[in-house]
């Protein structure tokens, strides 16, 4: 929860942040991030270590992130008060690339925690978001050029890839496969699975 103290300097957020300061917000932003990875936030602005390294200790500084055991949390509300937009924009291509119905037996739970954290086949974490209905995971391929991310909402799943441009069609439709078969490796494992 952010205290009122805070509320206060983030009303002050657009004078006082620097440009890359303002670039980690925007993905924050842009991605509806709660929850993220230093290698992942690394391969999304293409920031030096060392630079992104200052810049989230500065947002942290600020209460704006938290580290965590698991890497940074987004403070709660926070995304509410950044003037939006801060100046940047995505022009990322939007493919879906799957969307199937659950099995009424899956232990979502057991799935999620399964895939969270973990990298596999040319994917690399990235983050998370959430909202009241539904939980999205993000990963990056190694070179950053497509992010994979899994929506689970209800007993849905639905996989999209954003690239940079068409030519990274088949590197995503391979990603998502990869993803596939993590999840499908997992439900397997479930006792109740009938497969």
């Amino acid at each position: 929860m952010i205290h009122y103290s805070l509320y206060t300097e983030l009303d002050r957020l657009p004078r006082r942040f620097s440009k890359k300061e303002k670039s980690v917000l925007q993905v924050i932003i842009d991605e509806s991030l709660t929850n993220f990875i230093f290698d992942g936030i690394k391969r999304k602005t293409g920031m030096h270590q060392e630079t992104l390294s200052r810049t989230l200790a500065r947002l942290e500084q600020a209460g704006i992130i938290t580290k965590t055991s698991e890497g940074y949390a987004v403070a709660d509300n926070a995304k509410e008060h950044f003037p939006i937009p801060l100046g940047y924009s995505s022009s990322s291509i939007h493919v879906p690339l799957v969307q199937t119905i659950l099995p009424q037996d899956v232990d979502l739970e057991c799935i999620l925690s399964g895939l969270q954290g973990k990298w596999f086949g040319i994917l690399r974490w990235f983050g998370r978001s959430k909202t009241e209905s539904s939980i999205t995971l993000k990963w990056l391929t190694e070179d950053g050029k497509v992010q994979i991310e899994a929506l689970f909402s209800d007993s849905s799943l639905s996989i999209e890839g954003k690239l940079q441009n068409n030519k990274d069609l088949s590197s995503a439709i391979k990603a998502s496969h990869q993803l596939m078969e993590q999840i499908i490796k997992l439900y397997s494992k479930q006792k109740n699975a009938i497969l």
